[in-house]
């Protein structure tokens, strides 16, 4: 099947990826995939972004101080950078702890947060310094027996001032020309890929999909909080 073939090709470009990494446009790959031709849930985003914020300003606590800084940076941006910083509040709402006693491993929002999109921080980025710091990520996850699944890269010296947007799938770059076409793409690698959410952020992408996409499968997990969230985003719409 087309995802047996391209999980067998993508066991290779990971062991060559430091050799074969190039930019390419997203389009060029999902075209070669069915599945990838869900329709473009982001086309939601532009509706749905400031009931995000409008939650966000109820939901996040003033514990989460990051995610609360963000809002401020958020109102603060400039129209054409406010998009990734959304992005980067999405696992303050998604993986916001309960009052009550949780069962089982609950990632941190800083986690959730760092497994959703890997922010590359350079002052006078050169196109090796992104390549360098995909490689740590990935050393990093090998550490702890994870293998870098499809993943958002975003650069730029602040959240406020991002200067690129790529997604990695495998040992393949990627760059969209926007931060929510690279979150669209992400999210459909992960299906022609057929590859499971990571742990830590698996809350952040099931609310992409279902909230954004309509999208439910029988064996998506019930994640209590996403449900939640779309609840409540759906009352304010």
């Amino acid at each position: 099947s087309e995802i047996r073939r391209i999980q067998k090709d993508s066991s290779k470009s990971e062991n060559d990826e430091s050799e074969n990494e190039e930019e390419q446009l997203v389009h060029e790959y999902i075209k070669k995939w069915d599945v990838l031709k869900l329709p473009n849930g982001y086309l939601l985003w532009e509706t749905a972004k400031e009931l995000i914020i409008e939650l966000a300003e109820i939901e996040i606590p003033v514990s989460d101080s990051y995610g609360r800084d963000l809002l401020k940076q958020y109102h603060a941006a400039p129209e054409d950078k406010r998009d990734i910083i959304i992005l980067y509040i999405l696992p303050s709402l998604c993986c916001k702890r309960g009052r009550g006693k949780c069962i089982g491993y609950v990632p941190s929002v800083q986690e959730a947060r760092k497994f959703f999109i890997l922010h590359v921080t350079v002052n006078n980025y050169v196109p090796g310094d992104l390549k360098s710091a995909i490689k740590r990520h990935r050393t990093h996850l090998n550490t702890i027996g994870v293998r870098l699944q499809p993943i958002l890269i975003v650069v730029g010296q602040t959240i406020a001032n991002i200067s690129a947007t790529y997604v990695q799938i495998d040992g393949v770059r990627y760059k969209p020309r926007t931060p929510v076409a690279a979150l669209d793409a992400c999210l459909k690698a992960y299906y022609a890929l057929d590859a499971v959410y990571p742990q830590e952020c698996k809350a952040v992408w099931y609310f992409v999909q279902q909230y954004f996409y309509n999208l439910y499968l029988k064996e998506d997990e019930n994640i209590s909080r996403v449900t939640s969230l779309i609840s409540s985003l759906k009352g304010l719409a």
